[in-house]
Parts: C-alpha cells; sequence; structure tokens
C-alpha cells in the first residue's frame, strides 16, 4: 500500500515538471501566476508601497533562477520567454535602483526608475494577453 501511495505522489510530480507548473505553499501555481506575483511584488517596492521581505526575496531568486535552466527554459512559450526577459531586466533594474539609493545618488536612481518603469508596462503588458 506505501509502494502504491509513493508511486501516485512520484507520478504527480512527474506531471507538474511537464506540464511546467510548480508547486508552492499555496498550492499548484503556473509560470504566469508565479510571474504575476513577482511583477506585484517589485510594482509595490518600486511604488514605495512596501519592501521586499527575506521570504519573498528567496521566493523570487528560487523563481528567477528555477526557469533560467536550460530544461525549464526551454518549456516555456515565446510569450511566457518575453514576461521571463521583462522580469529578469525589471529585477536588474530594481538591484541598481536599490544600490542607487544606499549610494544617494539622485541621477542615478532617476535613471534606473524609468528603465524600470519602461520595462514593468511591457511585463504586464504580456502577464494580460
Amino acid at each position: 500500500m506505501h509502494n502504491h501511495i509513493r508511486v501516485c505522489f512520484i507520478l504527480l510530480f512527474v506531471f507538474l515538471i511537464v506540464s511546467g507548473c510548480s508547486v508552492s505553499a499555496n498550492g499548484i501555481s503556473t509560470f504566469k501566476d508565479d510571474s504575476k506575483v513577482v511583477a506585484k511584488t517589485f510594482h509595490d517596492f518600486m511604488s514605495g508601497n512596501s519592501q521586499i521581505t527575506d521570504q519573498q526575496q528567496r521566493k523570487i531568486d528560487f523563481y528567477m533562477n528555477h526557469f533560467k535552466e536550460p530544461d525549464n527554459l526551454n518549456k516555456l512559450s515565446d510569450n511566457d520567454k518575453q514576461i521571463l526577459g521583462g522580469l529578469t531586466q525589471l529585477y536588474v533594474d530594481l538591484e541598481l535602483y536599490k544600490e542607487a539609493v544606499k549610494e544617494n545618488n539622485l541621477e542615478n536612481k532617476q535613471k534606473y526608475m524609468n528603465e524600470y518603469n519602461k520595462y514593468e508596462v511591457k511585463v504586464f503588458e504580456l502577464l494580460n494577453q
């Protein structure tokens, strides 16, 4: 009986990997669901509405690294790859913005905020397709 249950869990796990889904504490989510969470976290931070918590940062790092692995990247549609590319650019601009804030460099702060805003519009357009 235990082997039967173990086989069922293994098959479920394989199905989730093949279908491009990830398992989170909230259950099963798709690439687009995960991308929306990451995009909203970035947006909330850049809007000044919240800080990125350590837990959110770990989820973002896992997300960014997971989908950049060749096996996972190859499973994404062209639209999903564009979303991932856009989120990667947002992440870079966000990190550069945070660094400019630490250094109190107003010129770079504005530069990276503008770059971020430009890509954010594109990412949300892709996420809403």
